[in-house]
């Protein structure tokens, strides 16, 4: 056999046994590809001067337009008492239909005075008055203004930002869900 033979099976057998070894990064990882890195839940916490009640929790990109929530609320001189915001599913394979309460882009609310201790509608005044209250007429009609949705779905006492009406939205709270399945909000 000639000596470049022998020396290319050599330098064959030694690739295969080092698994790679010649041909690792000088970082000392291998060029084999990684599992993708699992991404980052997108939940915080979200405040406002003129919400009260439950711990609001939003996705970072709905923080901006919580800000205008709460100028309008200022504006109609109320306060919304916050009854929920983020859902997590607790079993994402089981769900026919995810919603902008599973991205956290909606709030269910009852609305209160100004210094937030009376009730000037809940959900029952909110299905049967709605509108007819001043209070009520001035948050909707401003939400609306800002491309928010007031009863989203005919659901009394929430808002949101109709993003469950853009393509790709699936796919968005899927990635959202899976992305906090087992963080502690």
């Amino acid at each position: 056999m000639k000596p470049i033979y022998i020396v290319l099976a050599l330098v064959s057998f030694c690739m295969i046994c080092t698994e790679g070894f010649l041909l690792s990064k000088g970082n000392g990882t291998s060029t084999k590809t990684k599992a993708p890195k699992k991404e980052k839940c997108m939940i915080v916490k979200g405040k406002g001067k003129n919400f009260i009640g439950d711990i609001i929790h939003i996705h970072k990109e709905f923080a901006p337009t919580l800000k205008k929530i709460d100028n309008i609320a200022k504006q109609c001189h109320i306060k919304l008492a916050i009854k929920g915001s983020y859902e997590q599913v607790p079993d994402l394979s089981k769900s026919l239909k995810l919603t902008t309460a599973n991205v956290g882009k909606r709030l269910k609310f009852v609305i209160m005075d100004e210094t937030g201790k009376k009730l000037l509608c809940n959900n029952i005044c909110l299905a049967k008055e709605g509108e007819k209250v001043p209070q009520v007429k001035c948050l909707a009609t401003n939400l609306r203004r800002e491309n928010l949705r007031f009863e989203p779905h005919n659901e009394v006492g929430t808002l949101d930002d109709a993003s469950d009406a853009k393509p790709g939205f699936a796919d968005f709270a899927r990635r959202t869900q899976e992305a906090c399945k087992g963080v502690k909000l």
